[in-house]
């Protein structure tokens, strides 16, 4: 299946990481139409489709976690040990892997979508994929194996409500309309401004936020480890 599926379609519609409601429709209808063939002789329901999709050109197991908006981390440390941060919060999930064999062909897999090899020469990968997610992985004899998915945040939010993105930090609760306003102040001032916080505290989102008060006329530079904002 996944052959005939590489012959029909482009390479951005198998890919798990950012497909689009457009494409994940074609996705489902062209297996649909392959598992429909006489020779295979399989029947066509939604739950096989489904599962030829996470197994084929999904993630597996892990297909309904990356597909979830709420959850923002995945860390695999062993194929019993999955954990997902959801709104903040580390919490260990049901969700299991046959075994650390099916850990490191995900994993080659991932890194394969991302024009990576990893293997017994290249154990460890740090890769970005097409829709911003970053995937860092670690296979033996370095260690593990271990997994980890950090899903790209595609929140967007103005500072302020009346923006062109339909929510603001005030009406999330995020800032009180003093502080967004003062932070507003501050950006068409062209201050220096430092936003610090942990991880998933929501640095990135804040600072895009903050993008959209430069005047468009503005040249502006970005430097960054992993693009992100």
């Amino acid at each position: 299946v996944r052959r005939m599926l590489v012959a029909r379609l482009a390479p951005e519609v198998l890919n798990p990481f950012g497909r689009t409601a457009e494409q994940e429709t074609t996705l489902r209808r062209t297996i649909g139409e392959i598992l429909a063939e006489p020779e295979l002789d399989l029947d066509t329901s939604p739950a096989l489709v489904a599962a030829v999709e996470a197994a084929v050109c999904g993630l597996g197991p892990l297909q309904p976690l990356v597909d979830d908006p709420l959850i923002g981390d995945i860390l695999v440390n062993g194929p019993g040990e999955i954990f997902i941060e959801r709104e903040g919060r580390l919490e260990a999930t049901t969700v299991t892997l046959g075994s650390a064999r099916e850990v490191i062909e995900l994993s080659e897999r991932i890194a394969a979508l991302a024009g990576r090899e990893l293997s017994v020469a290249h154990p460890v990968v740090d890769a970005r994929m097409p829709d911003g997610s970053r995937v860092n992985a670690v296979i033996p004899p370095v260690g593990g194996p271990y997994l980890s998915i950090r899903k790209f945040n595609r929140l967007r939010l103005d500072l302020v409500p009346g923006g062109r993105h339909g929510r603001n930090w005030v009406a999330e609760g995020g800032l009180d309309p003093a502080m967004a306003d003062l932070v507003a102040r501050l950006v068409r001032a062209r201050a220096n401004i430092l936003v610090a916080g942990e991880t998933g505290a929501g640095k990135t989102t804040f600072l895009r936020s903050v993008t959209d008060l430069f005047d468009p006329a503005e040249r502006i530079g970005v430097v960054e480890d992993t693009a992100e904002l």
